[in-house]
């Protein structure tokens, strides 16, 4: 389990969200009541964690399902408690159940035209339902998940992309395309989790080099944490096109060139960063990924539970929904 945010992000999230309802424009003083609501919300999934790290799930899905019941009454849309139920009934193997909670943490945003969460991260939350979905033998439905969160990394991030991260599973001239298995698509959502997943991270990528052990990304991942020299040689070997060696070339050429630890250092951050910079290139110009964005537009209620529209009343579909955890983030 993710661990829960700070009490005081819940209540931004809630701020975000109540002037989302008033209309936006002038930030009114949130009412007592729905600071009560937000705080009651948030002790019930602490609750719920302490139940799951206890391994009692009954009672975690009952907390989860009370801090739901109770953002359910708070104005805006709220994907937090729908998110660690979800994960909750995933863990006592009920599927469907766990599904139907995954969907309910999406809303349709009219205006953006692609869905919408508020809470959680969108890339733990989307790569976690991706990868049920492919689990559940639902595979149209995980790669509109994957590749909605591809479309989503483009700003250049180099400590979380050292090496760019092209996987799509449809022919593609702009990306590297991979034969669709469960396994493998499990394998690459979970790498495209684990730079998101803090202290986890490096043992997330260590269990993808497991499950594809001839992917060169988790390698140079794991190269970007440590174990230089010894994980460039492996991912000169994995690498499987021209390109792919010239890139790993370019940190090996980095290193190279000596220096102390700080211009060394800095030589490698320059290499990441460039190469963050290919891989935001390559998913903009992707026909994949512009196609599944328009594919979604007209299936996404297949995997969201319904429309910003239809929240806060009449007019909530002209106001642009709260931002706030999309930027705190992704």
């Amino acid at each position: 389990m993710n661990k829960a945010i700070p009490v005081t992000c819940a209540v931004l999230a809630v701020t975000a969200s109540f002037a989302t309802a008033q209309g936006g424009k002038d930030v009114k003083p949130i009412p007592p009541e729905i600071l009560a609501k937000s705080k009651s919300a948030r002790e019930a999934i602490d609750r719920g964690a302490t139940f799951i790290e206890k391994n009692q799930l009954p009672e975690a899905i009952a907390a989860f399902r009370e801090a739901v019941a109770i953002e359910q009454t708070i104005p805006g849309h709220h994907s937090r408690g729908y998110y660690e139920l979800a994960k909750a009934l995933t863990l006592a193997e009920r599927a469907d159940d766990a599904l139907a909670a995954y969907k309910n943490a999406f809303k349709w945003d009219p205006i953006r035209k692609d869905l919408d969460i508020n809470g959680p991260s969108p890339i733990l939350l989307g790569m976690d339902y991706a990868i049920l979905l492919a689990r559940s033998g639902k595979e149209e439905e995980a790669k509109s998940l994957y590749y909605r969160t591809l479309r989503q990394l483009m700003v250049v991030r180099s400590a979380h992309e050292p090496f760019p991260f092209l996987i799509v599973f449809d022919p593609d001239p702009n990306m590297a395309v991979w034969e669709y298995t469960t396994e493998r698509f499990v394998a690459v959502c979970t790498m495209l989790k684990a730079p998101n997943s803090g202290p986890d991270a490096v043992a997330m990528t260590e269990h993808v080099r497991r499950m594809e052990p001839n992917w060169v990304v988790p390698v140079m991942y794991l190269a970007s944490r440590g174990k230089r020299s010894e994980n460039l040689r492996t991912a000169q070997n994995l690498a499987t096109t021209d390109e792919e060696r010239a890139w790993v070339r370019m940190y090996t050429d980095a290193i190279g060139l000596g220096g102390d630890v700080s211009q060394v250092n800095q030589r490698v951050r320059d290499v990441a960063a460039s190469l963050a910079a290919i891989g935001v290139a390559r998913r903009k110009a992707s026909p994949v990924l512009q196609q599944a964005k328009l594919d979604l537009e007209q299936n996404w209620r297949k995997v969201a539970s319904g429309a910003l529209g239809a929240i806060g009343g009449s007019n909530a579909k002209e106001v642009a929904p709260p931002r706030f955890f999309l930027a705190r983030w992704s």
